[in-house]
C-alpha cells in the first residue's frame, strides 16, 4: 500500500519523500466560538481541517452531510481513528489517548498517548467504520510506539484545557455522548485537493476554510473566494479565514473591498490566551465575528 509507505516515511522524518505535511491532532481554532454563526442542522458542510474536529462539532449540531476537504491524504484515516475513539472510549480516555502533551497543567507528558492497549479497545469499531483505515492503524500500532506515531502530528495547541475549550463536543460528558449518538448518522465524504483548484461539483449550505488565507497572496485569496463562493447554495455562509488576533490582514480586507462589514462580538473566556476573529461571507455581505477567548 503506497500510502502506508508514505506514512512510514513521515514517521522516519523523511518528509520530502512522503509528499505531504503532518496532521493536527486537535483544532487550534475556537470552533465553539464561531459555530453558532452557521445554520448547520440538517444542512451540508464543506470543511478544511485535518484534525476532524470541524466535522465532529458540526455533526453535534445536526449537520448531516459533511465533506472534509484537505490537501493531506492522511485526513481520512485520522478521522476514522478519532471517530472510532469517540464511539468506543469515554471522554476522559478519548483525551488521554489522543492528546499529545501537557495532558493536564504542570504535566509535561501524557503516558497514555497512542497506547496499543487503548487502541485494542477501539480497533473492532474502526474495522467496521472503514477497513482501509483499520489496516493502516492496526499495522502502525503493532509496529511502532507512541513516540513514533506522534511524529505524524503537528504539536501546536497541546493543553487539554485548550482542546476542551475549543470543541463543544468535549465540553462535558453530556455533549460527548450526544456527539457519539449523532456522528454515525452523518454522511461523510473526503476530497483531497487544493483550495485554489478544487475538483468539486456539489454545492453546500456552509463552507469552512480554516486559516488558509494566512498562507495565500491577495490575488490567491480572490481566486479562492471566487471558486469557493461558487460552491455555496443560495444564502449559504462561508468562513473564509480564521485569524489568531482581531486585526484583519490587509490582503484579505482588500480582496473583499466590495463587501459590507458587520461586527459580531462573542464573549467568553475558557482560555484567556489571545483574541481570535473570523471572516464569514454570505453572498455580497461579509460578517466579521470577533471571538474573545
Amino acid at each position: 500500500m503506497n500510502q502506508l509507505k508514505q506514512i512510514e516515511n513521515l514517521i522516519k522524518r523523511n518528509q520530502s519523500e512522503c509528499g505531504f505535511n503532518t496532521l493536527y491532532p486537535f483544532t487550534t481554532e475556537n470552533i465553539d466560538g464561531y459555530i453558532d454563526l452557521f445554520d448547520l442542522k440538517n444542512k451540508s458542510l464543506l470543511t478544511l481541517g485535518s484534525s476532524s474536529d470541524q466535522a465532529i462539532n458540526a455533526g453535534l449540531l445536526g449537520c448531516n452531510n459533511i465533506t472534509i476537504f484537505d490537501i493531506c491524504p492522511l485526513t481520512k484515516f485520522y478521522y476514522y481513528l478519532k471517530l472510532a475513539s469517540l464511539l468506543s472510549l469515554d471522554r476522559e480516555m478519548f483525551l488521554r489517548f489522543l492528546c499529545i502533551t501537557n495532558y493536564r497543567k504542570n504535566t509535561s507528558s501524557n503516558p497514555n498517548l497512542y497506547k496499543k492497549n487503548i487502541f485494542d479497545k477501539l480497533n473492532e469499531t474502526l474495522n467496521s467504520l472503514d477497513y482501509e483505515s483499520y489496516v493502516i492503524w492496526d499495522y502502525l500500532f503493532n509496529k511502532y510506539g507512541s513516540k513514533e506515531i506522534s511524529r505524524l502530528f503537528t504539536i501546536d495547541v497541546n493543553q487539554v484545557d485548550s482542546i476542551i475549550g475549543c470543541n463543544r463536543y468535549l465540553v462535558d460528558d453530556d455533549m460527548y455522548r450526544l456527539a457519539r449518538k449523532k456522528m454515525p448518522n452523518v454522511d461523510i465524504k473526503f476530497i483531497e485537493g487544493d483550495v485554489l483548484s478544487p475538483n468539486i461539483n456539489e454545492k453546500y449550505d456552509n463552507i469552512w476554510l480554516s486559516n488558509v488565507g494566512k498562507y495565500l497572496t491577495e490575488e490567491e485569496i480572490s481566486i479562492m473566494i471566487e471558486k469557493m463562493a461558487s460552491l455555496l447554495k443560495q444564502n449559504g455562509r462561508m468562513l473564509m479565514n480564521y485569524f489568531y488576533s482581531t486585526d484583519i490582514p490587509y490582503k484579505c480586507e482588500s480582496a473583499l473591498n466590495s463587501c459590507n462589514y458587520e461586527k459580531i462580538i462573542i464573549s467568553g473566556e475558557p482560555l484567556n490566551i489571545v483574541d481570535n476573529s473570523v471572516l464569514v461571507y454570505q453572498k455580497s455581505k461579509l460578517v466579521v465575528g470577533v471571538i474573545m477567548i
